[in-house]
């Protein structure tokens, strides 16, 4: 699993490691979202979460969702939009999980998240 949180930077190292976050070798991300220190860096949640998601990633709420569910199409919890914000507030910073999913990949059972 990769940490991500580099206190506003995180756009600009999933934009500079994007080919490698496709390529799949990182399967899990655990990643803070904090809107006022991206803007800051003229970026937003919004757009962290969508540079991840575009890399082949999905998102999730907590860590326990993301081992349960994966990337199971069928699954009872789907993963979070990336577009939008999932934080109390914009003001709160927060972490969501991502794993990378492969169309027609069923990770559901093959983690290395420990």
């Amino acid at each position: 699993m990769m940490k991500l949180d580099v206190e506003g930077f995180e756009c600009n190292v999933v934009r500079g490691m994007r080919r490698l976050l496709s390529a799949g070798p990182v399967q899990t991300i655990k990643f803070e979202v904090f809107d006022i220190a991206l803007q800051a860096q003229k970026f937003s949640g919004v757009q962290l979460q969508s540079l991840i998601s575009e890399s082949g990633f999905r998102l999730y709420r907590t860590l326990d969702t993301l081992k349960e569910v994966g990337c199971s199409e069928s699954a009872k919890a789907k993963p979070l939009s990336p577009n939008r914000l999932y934080g109390r507030s914009h003001d709160m910073a927060y972490n969501l999980y991502a794993i990378h999913c492969r169309s027609g990949d069923d990770l559901t059972h093959d983690h290395s998240l420990a």
